[in-house]
Parts: C-alpha cells; structure tokens; sequence
C-alpha cells in the first residue's frame, strides 16, 4: 500500500488493515519522511521547505502505524 499524503490514517481505518498491510504501509510512510528531509538539507545546506508542516503529519502518522502494529503483535 503506498502512502498518500492527502488521506487522514485514523486508528480505526489502520486497525482494519493486516499486519503486512501496516508494515508496507509504514516503509511507504517512512520512504515519504525521507523524501521530504532531503528536500530540506541538500549537502548540508538549509534549503526552503515548501510545505513543512508535514513533517509533523507524517511524523504522527508513523507513531500511529507504529502503535498499531504494536497492538495487534
């Protein structure tokens, strides 16, 4: 499953979903967060950030799989 940003991952629609499904989801999660750091320090310099309020999304998003997997383990 990729990650779409626009779409609000709530606990019941994750709770829904397998864990494989929620592994993949996360990696997915994961790849985006790395996307957007990278975007922001290219070889050490602070570049601009076009949208930076979602690292805070995706960040929430990722404790949220996180915990998720957590409870069904």
């Amino acid at each position: 499953m990729s990650y779409d940003i626009t779409n609000k991952y709530t606990a019941e629609f994750l709770r829904d979903m397998t864990i494989e499904q929620l592994q993949k989801l996360l990696t997915s999660i994961q790849f985006k967060f790395l996307e957007l750091r990278e975007q922001t320090s290219p070889h050490g310099r602070v570049k601009y950030v076009p949208k930076p309020h979602l690292f805070g999304k995706i960040k929430k998003d990722i404790a949220r799989t996180k915990t998720i997997i957590g409870e069904k383990k």
